[in-house]
């Protein structure tokens, strides 16, 4: 099932994260008994690496035991059930997304999952250094979270091309970063930030307000 891959990427986060703390524990107990009696602010640092050791390594376990408490299902408690309807009703899948007949994901961050209906404002995200672009994203923004989807080294067309493919499910997208579009994803956030996901009810959740009704046209990828 889909939760399945969901639940099998949040835990190998979390055990990352076990293994980082477990590197720094293992870094600071012989370093904090060789500078015992020779330098207090050594001493005062790597106490505080164990402490900070010691705690990744008390999430990472309570993350895969408890998946419900990992900062992507905090902010998207559906996400498992989209999973399930994501992949039980697969219609497309290529380097980037996996899509349905209601849903498109990040296939580089498959706990990156929204409806079209959700979805109000697509644009690219670049990042530069010293005029060299470092990073770029394709953004994908919902009321409450937001989908990155990787386009590092891509050529133009195939990122238009993609953008299109998603925006033409989505009847509340406006594409392109532009400060009419800025302005309409913001005044959405500000309405529905902390409203229940209207999505509840499809999963047999308490039913809630659909508050995502009114479809808007986009302006071509910008």
């Amino acid at each position: 099932m889909g939760r399945d891959i969901v639940l099998k990427k949040l835990k190998k986060g979390s055990r990352a994260l076990i293994i980082i703390g477990v590197l720094l524990e293992l870094f600071s107990l012989p370093m904090l008994i060789m500078m015992i009696g020779e330098d207090t602010a050594a001493v005062v640092t790597f106490i505080v690496m164990m402490i900070v050791g010691g705690i990744m390594i008390y999430i990472g376990i309570s993350h895969i035991n408890h998946p419900e408490r990992t900062s992507a299902m905090k902010k998207d408690p559906l996400l498992l059930y989209k999973a399930d309807e994501l992949f039980s009703d697969l219609k497309y899948e290529d380097k980037f997304i996996y899509m349905s007949s209601r849903l498109v994901a990040n296939k580089g961050n498959i706990a990156e999952i929204a409806f079209y209906d959700e979805i109000f404002q697509i644009h690219l995200f670049r990042q530069t250094t010293n005029f060299i672009t470092t990073s770029k994203m394709l953004v994908l923004s919902t009321p409450k979270r937001q989908l990155n989807i990787n386009v590092y080294g891509k050529k133009d067309d195939e990122i238009n091309a993609l953008a299109s493919r998603i925006a033409q499910n989505c009847p509340n997208a406006r594409v392109g970063y532009t400060a009419e579009n800025n302005q309409y994803l913001a005044n959405i956030r500000s309405r529905f930030r902390h409203l229940p996901d209207p999505h509840a009810v499809d999963y047999q959740q308490p039913p809630q307000q659909q508050v995502y009704q009114q479809p808007q046209s986009y302006n071509g990828f910008q």
